[in-house]
This record gives C-alpha cells, sequence and structure tokens, in this order.
C-alpha cells in the first residue's frame, strides 16, 4: 500500500519517512481542498506501517498535471485524487483509486483547464 497525499498537506508522509507519531503541519499549503489537513488519522499511519507499505507525496503542480492526463482521455478526477494518479506516473504504480467527483470541484477543475486552441 502507498498511500499519496499532497506535498503542502503531508502529516502522514512525514510520519512514515521518520518513524514518528503523526503530528500536525504547521500550514497546509494545497489546492487539493478536500486533503488539505494539518493532520492525518492515527490510523491511516497504522495501516501503512501494518502493511509494510509506503507514503508518498505529489505537488499541486504534478497533481493538476494528472487531472490534464485523464481530462483528455475524457475523464474528470478532482485534484485530490489526482495526487494518487500524479505518484503513480511518477513511480511507476500500477493500481490507482480515485474516488472523487471533478464535478464536486468545479473550482479547482477550472484552475486545471488549458485555453483551447484558437483555429482561424
Amino acid at each position: 500500500m502507498i498511500a499519496c497525499q499532497a506535498a503542502g498537506a503531508d502529516s502522514l508522509a512525514r510520519a512514515v519517512r521518520s518513524g514518528e507519531p503523526i503530528r500536525p503541519v504547521s500550514e497546509v499549503r494545497t489546492a487539493a481542498l478536500s486533503v488539505a489537513e494539518l493532520i492525518t488519522g492515527r490510523q491511516a499511519l497504522r495501516a501503512v506501517r501494518e502493511s509494510g507499505g509506503d507514503a508518498a507525496t505529489a505537488t499541486d503542480a504534478e497533481a493538476i498535471a494528472a487531472v490534464r492526463h485523464l481530462a483528455r482521455r475524457g475523464t474528470a478526477l478532482e485534484l485530490a485524487s489526482a495526487v494518487a494518479l500524479a505518484v503513480a506516473l511518477r513511480d511507476g504504480v500500477s493500481v490507482v483509486v480515485g474516488s472523487g467527483a471533478a464535478v464536486k470541484w468545479p473550482d479547482g477543475l477550472a484552475a486545471c483547464a488549458t485555453a483551447p486552441a484558437r483555429i482561424d
């Protein structure tokens, strides 16, 4: 199991790397609003440790690129779920669970959009 977090809200990833308990981050800095939390639950850390897993982070830029990657294929995924896809694309992971519906976060989806090509 690889737990994926936004780099700007990475309390779980820090705990996994350090071997310490989860501690809150001093400030949350991510556009992935549904995962913008100061601290992750202890049960998530326990699940990663008991599975022999790891934790990884993705930047907002990587998550936005992942949203665009899926959008080009006709699938809309919200930014927080795209964090896991960004890690998978970067690190070669084979299976990703993306459970967030992009339509629930229209402002976040709009921030990932690029201007359409102009045809003269």
